[in-house]
């Protein structure tokens, strides 16, 4: 059907503007059972961050290809919730990894390596879970690397066989099958590994007999690895190491370090602040609000504040301080644009939308989302079939 109607009928492409209806007039069912005509469009593009999506790319490129070529970046993104700073994140790294991805001025050297996406989100209800977001990062990553290895029919071979080149290069880093160290990273920031990594037909024998023996070890043992922090953080440096390559160089991106435990944090800090680490661009979000900087003899820095303090303070020619961004409210302009975009209408059609929406928003861009979604709810706006 043809969607588009009489201009004279106030109907367009995607949505009509209805008067206000009282809460009879509410729609409330749930999505699954409303006709499609009360579904709108999904509207993935990111509004109102070319900036930031322009110098995230800068400082990636200054890795790989810079002056500094290798050298780790530290990223530290800030704003109160629902700015969209993952969103941001999420689509820097679909741009990286599109073959030769376009700056906003010029273009990447031809042939830039596609970087490995790496990430995991601390949560408030798992404070005090140690190494939750490492765990959620690291073990990711080796599940996406099983599903790669499943794919039997893959024409990207590079892809399939990966999981082979991270045991050699772990090797390298004395994490073998069978070691300690690979014990203390299998217990705790990637229990996937022990599937991942192909086994030997010796190993294999040797495995269907002492599973019970090495379940019974890894009871006894969990807690006083856990204990050896320095064992923990050598390890983790150490897989993080051999995962990041000049060919595929990382992108860790950590969410919500508002959040993070003090066990994650010194792995983090001794991970960043170690100058033989190469081909890492670590990308931190959090909370502004959330965070006390300030420092006396009655609140000393914990956590998340103190690991940002010491590597702002331990720079050197080796490791470049961190860049810090604020991500700030969408600007008016924006937020018309998102508007005009998702109801199929032009920004000045929707002016006194945009300036209802910004008013009680200020240009949150979570909220700015809800706020469209209430207004539909409430058939403010609806959708034509």
């Amino acid at each position: 059907m043809d969607r588009t109607m009489a201009e004279d009928d106030k109907q367009v492409e995607f949505g009509t503007l209805a008067e206000q209806k009282d809460e009879d007039g509410y729609d409330d069912r749930p999505e699954d059972d409303a006709d499609d005509g009360g579904n709108k469009p999904e509207n993935s593009i990111l509004y109102g961050r070319d900036n930031e999506i322009k110098s995230l790319k800068t400082i990636y490129q200054s890795m790989v290809n810079g002056a500094s070529e290798g050298q780790r970046q530290i990223v530290f993104l800030a704003g109160y919730s629902g700015m969209g700073k993952t969103s941001l994140v999420q689509e820097f790294v679909r741009q990286v990894s599109l073959p030769n991805g376009h700056m906003s001025e010029g273009k990447m050297n031809e042939g830039h390596p596609r970087p490995s996406f790496i990430s995991g989100k601390f949560s408030q209800i798992k404070t005090g879970d140690p190494f939750s977001a490492l765990l959620q990062a690291l073990n990711g990553y080796a599940l996406q690397l099983m599903a790669f290895e499943d794919e039997a029919q893959s024409a990207d071979s590079e892809r399939r066989d990966e999981p082979r080149r991270l045991q050699k290069r772990l090797a390298e880093h004395d994490i073998v099958r069978g070691n300690h160290n690979f014990q203390i990273l299998c217990e705790t920031v990637m229990p996937a590994l022990e599937d991942l990594l192909p086994r030997s037909f010796e190993e294999k024998e040797v495995d269907q007999d002492t599973t019970s023996t090495l379940d019974t070890a890894h009871s006894a043992n969990t807690h006083s690895t856990c204990r050896d922090i320095n064992q923990i953080k050598f390890v983790f440096q150490s897989a993080i190491k051999a995962i990041a390559t000049a060919e595929r160089p990382m992108i860790l991106f950590i969410d919500d370090l508002q959040w993070s435990d003090e066990a994650s944090c010194q792995l983090l800090t001794e991970l960043l602040k170690d100058s033989s680490l190469k081909n890492v661009m670590f990308i931190g979000s959090y909370r502004s609000n959330e965070i006390n900087f300030e420092e006396n003899d009655d609140t000393p820095l914990l956590g998340f504040a103190r690991l940002k303090t010491e590597l702002s303070e331990g720079s050197s020619s080796s490791l470049p301080p961190p860049h810090e961004m604020d991500i700030a409210n969408l600007s008016s302009d924006s937020v018309a644009q998102f508007i005009a975009d998702s109801l199929g209408k032009t920004t000045t059609d929707v002016g006194s939308i945009t300036e209802a929406v910004y008013s009680k928003t200020l240009g949150n861009a979570f909220f700015v989302k809800q706020a469209l979604e209430e207004l539909k709810r409430k058939n403010v706006i609806y959708y034509d079939v």
